[in-house]
């Protein structure tokens, strides 16, 4: 249950990073959560992908890659 917890956190992190609520709007912060969620995220992914460039969208995923491996040292799995 925590770790759909979790999963829904990230997934929300996207959402405010994409509108701007609350932080500076950043497509590719919000590329990465969603990277970081991994489930169910493809079509806000996809929306994205017209604000940002290949390399952003590589940064983001470099990015959510080493934010996985990092916690995943902590046993949380998303």
């Amino acid at each position: 249950q925590a770790v759909d917890k979790g999963k829904d956190c990230t997934a929300q992190l996207g959402v405010l990073y994409e509108l701007g609520r609350g932080v500076e709007k950043d497509f590719t912060k919000a590329y990465m959560w969603y990277s970081v969620n991994r489930v169910g995220n493809e079509d806000l992914k996809k929306n994205l992908t017209q604000f940002l460039t290949q390399d952003q969208m590589k940064e983001a995923e470099n990015r959510a890659r080493e934010y996985l491996r990092q916690h995943s040292e902590y046993g949380i799995e998303y």
